[in-house]
């Protein structure tokens, strides 16, 4: 499996490209991505990419991963969380800042499967520092065993 990764987005933007190295294990765990809702112009993590321009925030569908613009975090998590309690998605992968605080995590990351708080903080999109917060890998669905055993070296999981 191959994944491109050709650039970043704009500085100051809401778009923060998934480190490569980060992405690339997960997806091959889970086998790949049927869906991107969240991708930039210069991600091509799924095998349908949707830019902020295509509206992700529809009825999805199979395996999804979702690095969602932080500004819109509650909306997206939301919409995940919805997305798999009816039963329109197989598996749910997101990446977000593990904001532990904030209601849109109590409200919907505790409906999740499990939780991944990832050891460090990443660097997004070829940016030059580190995120400004420690980030979480959210997962809606059964989780192979393949992921978990991802998701473990990348650090602490937890079932919820």
């Amino acid at each position: 499996m191959s994944l491109d990764f050709n650039a970043t987005g704009p500085p100051q933007s809401d778009e923060h490209d998934t480190p490569p190295e980060f992405v690339t294990p997960i997806a091959e765990a889970v086998g790949s991505f049927d869906l991107d809702p969240c991708a930039s112009e210069y991600s091509d993590i799924a095998e349908t990419n949707l830019t902020k321009d295509d509206g992700g925030l529809r009825q999805w569908s199979g395996t999804v991963w979702m690095n969602p613009p932080y500004s819109e975090v509650a909306d997206w998590m939301r919409h995940a969380e919805t997305q798999h309690a009816h039963g329109f998605t197989d598996l749910i992968v997101c990446l977000v800042f593990a904001r532990t605080s904030t209601q849109w995590f109590h409200k919907y990351v505790s409906k999740a499967d499990l939780v991944c708080f990832v050891e460090g903080r990443l660097k997004f999109g070829g940016a030059e520092d580190n995120a400004p917060a420690p980030s979480m890998v959210v997962v809606y669905g059964d989780s192979p065993t393949k992921l978990r055993e991802t998701l473990n070296k990348k650090g602490l999981v937890v079932e919820v």
